[in-house]
């Protein structure tokens, strides 16, 4: 085994649980095995039980360092490592000691509590229908979300390949384009920004609404071993320097197509990838998306809610998970913070609390003390 303290290069980390194989055919990953009582390696042929080419999701979501460092310290190589690593989790481990060795660096990554800055309603959802629904990217706050580093992408491609590629180039941007259309990312949105006003204001009603203070653990805990996963947010686009400007004008001039099966491999890679950055002047939202993996329009969780107008939700049943993960509801949550500006009292939130049967919610709420007005 390499020497872990070493400076991570683009090659075995024995960190990571989820790799794709050298041919770019299989992607492995590490799961419990309830009859045999240990730790085993699965292998889902692309194609075949896999629609997608996992992404950079799940790399950043196994990688000890934060975005931001990696970006700084490597050659923005985000992808997946293309080879089977010699590493085996210790068969001895259980399959909670497991998951509590990797709560443990998600706490230290981001944090003992995260905040969910929402309204009322949404609270009630949450708390009384026991339900969390994640969002279409295409929905999101930024109007430039996925497409503002994708159109930053392209203009470094155009700018790299000669005339007698731009046709070619034309299509490649067009079919991502076409892609990003009808394919975005379903999406709930914590933060690491604690009773700040900036949240309050833009995302609880001006500070009339809550926060839901998750508990990092307990919530991580959660999702751990069901196909959701946790990802802190990069600011900024920095394509000149992005891997994936090199994939994508290695492709367009010399049909070389690195460790992809297909063009729809290395689009799919970018779109997930796309939905980690945002533009820099959303750098103090400090946000970490929580994101289902391997969603498609036959999905059992997608649903039709109106809002403000009719739109498809993919809603997590967390009475059923907390059943099937042994996890008490009422632990996922450090507090009910009512917002600065709201009439609502401390008093009547915690009667809602007791009255859905939560006595131990009841006694975590409180009011913010942000002076916002």
């Amino acid at each position: 085994m390499k020497n872990e303290t070493k400076k991570r290069k683009s090659g075995f980390n024995p960190n990571w649980g989820c790799y794709f194989t050298a041919d770019g055919k299989y992607y492995c990953y590490e799961r419990w095995d309830d009859e045999n009582k240990c730790i085993i390696t699965k292998k889902l042929k692309i194609g075949k039980g896999l629609s997608l080419e996992l992404p950079i999701m799940l790399d950043e979501s196994d990688h000890d360092m934060n975005l931001q460092d990696r970006y700084e310290s490597e050659q923005h190589d985000l992808l997946f490592d293309t080879k089977v690593v010699n590493y085996k989790a210790n068969n001895s481990m259980g399959r909670d000691d497991y998951r509590e060795e990797r709560v443990k660096r998600a706490v230290k990554k981001y944090g003992k509590t995260l905040w969910h800055y929402t309204d009322i309603n949404a609270l009630c959802g949450i708390i009384g229908k026991k339900e969390i629904w994640f969002g279409s990217a295409e929905h999101m706050n930024d109007r430039e979300e996925l497409i503002g580093f994708i159109n930053d992408l392209e203009k470094e491609v155009y700018a790299c390949i000669d005339s007698a590629n731009k046709e070619k180039a034309n299509d490649v941007f067009g079919q991502i384009k076409d892609r990003l259309q009808k394919e975005y990312p379903y999406i709930f949105c914590v933060s690491k920004a604690r009773n700040d006003a900036a949240q309050w204001d833009r995302y609880a009603c001006g500070g009339q609404g809550v926060a839901i203070v998750f508990n990092t653990a307990m919530l991580f805990k959660l999702i751990f071993y069901n196909q959701i996963i946790m990802n802190e947010e990069y600011y900024g686009y920095c394509a000149k320097q992005h891997k994936m400007k090199e994939l994508l004008r290695d492709y367009i001039r010399y049909d070389k197509m690195d460790n992809f099966s297909n063009l729809n491999g290395l689009i799919d890679n970018l779109l997930l990838c796309a939905m980690l950055h945002k533009h820099e002047s959303f750098s103090t939202e400090q946000e970490i998306r929580i994101s289902p993996l391997f969603v498609n329009e036959n999905d059992k969780h997608l649903q039709c809610k109106i809002l403000n107008t009719i739109r498809q939700v993919y809603i997590l049943n967390l009475t059923e998970l907390c059943e099937k993960e042994g996890i008490d509801f009422e632990d996922l949550f450090d507090s009910i913070v009512i917002g600065p500006t709201s009439k609502q009292t401390v008093r009547d939130l915690q009667f809602y609390c007791k009255n859905n049967g939560l006595l131990k919610l009841a006694n975590k709420v409180k009011k913010s003390d942000c002076p916002l007005r």
